[in-house]
């Protein structure tokens, strides 16, 4: 399993609607065959959200990108004010 996670920083005024753009894009992702799963975090104090993808090998992940709908991620890219992602394999 490969758990792909983005950490995305966001002022007060637009964290309602991060969250609400994270929500949509977790719906979308989780229908990519492959996904399994989507888990999203809140951490207030420090203006943050983390956004994490859980993939069944690397091959779907990377298949992802074609299949994410752009829209949805152009909502959340517009609203966050920064984005760092990390990618760690997990053994199972």
């Amino acid at each position: 399993m490969i758990v792909k996670r983005y950490t995305l920083g966001f002022s007060a005024e637009d964290e309602g609607a991060l969250q609400a753009a994270l929500e949509k894009l977790a719906r979308s992702v989780r229908a990519i065959e492959g996904c399994d799963g989507i888990d999203i975090e809140r951490h207030v104090a420090r203006c943050e959200m983390l956004f994490a993808e859980r993939w069944r090998d690397e091959a779907a992940m990377d298949a992802s990108a074609a299949a994410i709908d752009k829209p949805i991620l152009a909502d959340v890219l517009r609203l966050a004010d920064d984005i760092r992602p990390d990618i760690y394999r997990l053994l199972s």
